[in-house]
């Protein structure tokens, strides 16, 4: 199978993926989403990852008619490392703030006794942002996330193509 057309696939549907997730995360900042909210945009994210990703080798699949599992993790990898740049450069530079300020209002609310420590940990982390090992963790993150939605979405199409074969 040509590699380039995996490729192409993958960052054609990575973008789009990577536009999709940022503007979730930007629309949660802009509508000012409660704290409860903003913790289920994590989740909510992960769906809308494994919905495209899914949809994306599918249409790979339709595309070439035959797909492996390897080529779906392929194709998951390469979609969830180009949304995690979009996303972290959303998160970092896009009202960085935001999240810290949530989670001091749900640490209020559920722990306040924690309060003093979260506030400690944020200020310490203000003084010294370590952009790299931040962009390094997302991007470990979102390759293992790419490559268990590519896996799951993978077995799952090719158990179907030997069903149908």
């Amino acid at each position: 199978m040509n590699q380039k057309k995996h490729i192409a696939h993958a960052v054609k549907y990575g973008l789009i993926l990577a536009i999709l997730r940022a503007l979730l995360d930007i629309s949660i900042k802009f509508f000012d989403a409660n704290a409860t909210l903003f913790n289920l945009s994590a989740i909510i994210g992960l769906v809308l990852e494994f919905i495209v990703v899914f949809y994306a080798i599918k249409v790979f699949q339709l595309k070439v008619k035959e797909i492996t599992v390897k080529d779906a993790v392929r194709i998951g990898v390469i979609m969830t490392m180009i949304t995690s740049v979009l996303l972290f450069l959303s998160i970092n530079f896009y009202h960085p703030e935001y999240a810290q300020n949530k989670l001091i209002e749900l640490t209020k609310r559920v722990q306040p006794d924690q309060l003093e420590v979260v506030l400690a940990n944020i200020k310490q982390a203000n003084a010294n942002p370590n952009y790299f090992s931040n962009f390094a963790t997302t991007l470990v993150k979102f390759i293992m996330i790419g490559a268990v939605i590519g896996l799951i979405s993978g077995l799952i199409i090719s158990t179907n193509q030997t069903k149908k074969a």
